[in-house]
């Protein structure tokens, strides 16, 4: 099994490398402030978004992830010629999680080796993985270290006491945290599971040392809190400030109370993260599926995606059955718990880390159906249980073929029309960058969508132009141009802002995007004497606008 294991690697990391694509990176903004951390860490300027004005101190996403990157700059410090070795540095972590993976699951005996390289298969090859995996994003980072936190807290449990092993896992499960602030979730589970072991005494070394390592992040980033919301807090104030915040705008605009509000978070989260996003990634299919099917056969997979779920869930409960409720079941839960409070957690990328393990419900359980029907055929066929045999097998041949269908749709997608689209996409923001680089002076400050991006590549402060989130709240309602262009003219007016760069691809990956773009065009419409379009791309699809100071 370990030749598949190996196999199955070298054929990931051929994927990943060939999916590769540098022109990709800060289409999805976390990549690119990672990395304006990254070169601020490596600069020695501290832990900061040094893309913002003001510099802020980053207190949102902890240091580890961006400390690794730094590494990477201070050996080429070279923009945007060292990206390609930061995507590549995520596609050998990603190898590192397969073993990792394939260890906890057969060392700890949750599967059978045959079992955990297929699962790791599936989850290699999904196109979330694949597109994490090629770029600059800390899912893999952290799957890798979470996943090897876990089984250094199950094998310490059954081992000999020893303080030093105390210590190390003590130290894993902190720097889980120290990747990811959904790390906490680690030290929630091995407390529960060394709880109901009885074993909590055997555990306090470990405990200890990671609730010291959490608590100096906390309380670090509780001493360089900002003081000032505004435009982009929502990127480096804590979480618990954004959470507040959100709950707190959202009470204002709907008049509903704390508790409330803070209920339909979950209740959102449970129907989005849950209900839809676990089937949808664990078959590899995307959110726009919908598109490619008529009504009939909407219900159809609909009713594919509600079994697809089931069986997942049934798998869980059945593993936990014949395993014993271990540590492995018990973060699975704290962690979805932790995402269901979280209001911006409602999709796909936030499953990644949990994947394999849900892939491997999954798997068990359609190894189970299908144990039942070779049962049902050795045993003999009446009519009814003919019946039952056909409609089992035909459940777990659409399940495999759909399964199979998208992933393969996947790997192609991510190798040959994705790398189209990012470059695509990337054309109109290069040609804009080139002109700010050769005709804007170093203290302008920028607004635009993909902010932390033309920091990096102009050295020039910049904002963004998505007015959705301030001080981490939601705001604007959604039919209201009038307050929107308000909210714009205050974002402006506050940063000093010189230049407005809007491109085609703007706010695509945003709720309320096209009501922000209407407002746009209308305010610059209506105020053409403020704003005076100084640049426009080839294709007409970027235009960069000198904005006056009266506008300010």
């Amino acid at each position: 099994m370990k030749k598949g294991l190996l196999t199955i690697m070298v054929v990931a990391f051929a994927i990943y490398i060939n999916a590769i694509t540098p022109l990709s990176f800060g289409f999805y903004h976390d990549d690119a402030v990672y990395v304006a951390t990254a070169k601020s860490l490596a600069t020695d300027q501290g832990y900061r978004i040094i893309s913002l004005p003001g510099e802020p101190v980053q207190t949102k996403s902890p240091p580890l992830h961006p400390f690794l990157l730094s590494l990477i700059w201070r050996v080429n410090p070279t923009f945007p010629d060292n990206i390609p070795a930061m995507m590549s540095l995520s596609a050998i972590v990603s190898l590192l999680s397969f073993f990792i993976i394939w260890y906890y699951l057969t060392k700890q005996d949750y599967s059978s080796k045959l079992i955990a390289v297929i699962t790791i298969a599936v989850f290699a090859i999904n196109l979330r993985t694949i597109i994490l995996s090629s770029g600059i994003y800390v899912e893999m980072f952290y799957t890798a270290i979470s996943i090897g936190a876990l089984y250094l807290a199950e094998e310490y449990e059954k081992k000999e006491w020893n303080w030093v092993k105390g210590i190390f896992v003590g130290v894993i499960i902190g720097l889980g945290f120290l990747t990811r602030s959904t790390g906490i979730t680690i030290l929630w589970s091995v407390v529960l599971y060394y709880f109901f072991r009885g074993k909590l005494r055997r555990g306090l070394i470990p405990i200890t040392i990671g609730c010291a390592l959490i608590a100096t992040w906390v309380i670090w980033g509780y001493m360089n809190k900002p003081t000032d919301g505004g435009a982009n807090a929502a990127y480096y104030e804590s979480y618990f400030q954004t959470l507040n915040n959100v709950i707190q705008d959202a009470q204002v605009q709907t008049g509903q109370s704390y508790g409330v509000t803070f209920l339909s978070i979950i209740g959102k989260n449970i129907l989005m993260l849950v209900v839809v996003s676990i089937p949808l990634t664990c078959l590899g299919m995307p959110y726009s599926w919908i598109q490619n099917y008529s009504p009939e056969q909407i219900i159809l997979v609909v009713i594919l995606l509600f079994l697809t779920l089931i069986f997942t869930i049934i798998g869980f409960i059945r593993q936990i059955s014949s395993k014993g409720f271990r540590l492995l079941h018990f973060y699975v839960l704290t962690y979805l718990a932790l995402q269901l409070i979280w209001p911006y957690s409602a999709y796909d990328r936030f499953l990644v880390p949990i994947l394999p393990f849900l892939i491997l419900f999954l798997i068990l359980e359609l190894l189970n159906l299908a144990m039942l029907l070779r049962k049902e055929v050795s045993a003999g066929l009446t009519i009814s249980g003919g019946m039952s045999v056909g409609v089992i097998f035909i459940i777990i041949s659409v399940i495999i073929g759909f399964g199979a269908t998208y992933y393969g749709l996947g790997v192609y997608y991510s190798v040959t029309s994705l790398k189209k689209k990012y470059i695509e996409r990337a054309n109109e923001d290069l040609e804009a960058i080139y002109w700010l680089t050769e005709n804007t002076e170093q203290d302008d400050i920028l607004m635009c969508y993909r902010d932390p991006l033309y920091y990096l590549y102009t050295n020039r402060k910049a904002i963004r132009s998505s007015p959705l989130k301030d001080g981490g709240k939601i705001v604007g309602n959604q039919s209201d141009l009038e307050e929107k262009k308000v909210i714009i003219n205050n974002l402006i007016t506050k940063n000093n802002v010189k230049y407005l760069i809007l491109t085609s691809t703007d706010l695509e990956l945003e709720s309320q995007a096209d009501e922000y773009q209407k407002a746009y065009k209308l305010l610059i419409k209506e105020s053409p004497h403020l704003f005076f379009p100084v640049f426009t791309s080839s294709d007409g699809r970027c235009v960069i606008y000198l904005i006056q100071a009266s506008a300010k």
